[in-house]
């Protein structure tokens, strides 16, 4: 989901912008959640040690996954504790390579975001 959206259940201020009650909220996901600002200038680029590392100006507001508040995702605990159970053991014995070289992954949203074409990738296991 790379778009939401709310209506005003009252009159209210944000940044000084006056919502009447009954005005439709669109909130952008996709770009909440790679707003430069506040995640750097690498936003881009995976990096999973912007995690160990996140800038004061990081709230539950700047990451918009699985949305916030009294709508938010029921699973969200269930799913990122389910990513790490199956994402670790792959990383510590398989190792992924580019099958073309360079190659740039686009993204396209289909429900979730995904790599459009696919993401062709060399997977061979990790002498451990």
């Amino acid at each position: 989901m790379s778009v939401t959206n709310r209506v005003a259940s009252r009159e209210d201020v944000i940044n000084g912008i006056k919502i009447p009650k009954g005005t439709i909220i669109f909130i952008p996901i996709a770009a909440i959640n790679s707003d430069e600002t506040v995640w750097g200038a690498d936003v881009d680029q995976f990096n999973p040690d912007r995690w160990d590392k996140l800038p004061s100006a990081v709230t539950n507001y700047n990451y918009l996954t699985f949305l916030q508040g009294p709508r938010s995702c029921i699973g969200r605990r269930f799913s990122e504790t389910e990513f790490k159970a199956i994402l670790v053991p792959l990383i510590q014995n398989l190792r992924f390579d580019e099958v073309v070289k360079g190659q740039v992954v686009e993204k396209q949203a289909i429900i979730t975001t995904r790599p459009k074409g696919g993401m062709h990738l060399k997977i061979s296991a990790v002498d451990n």
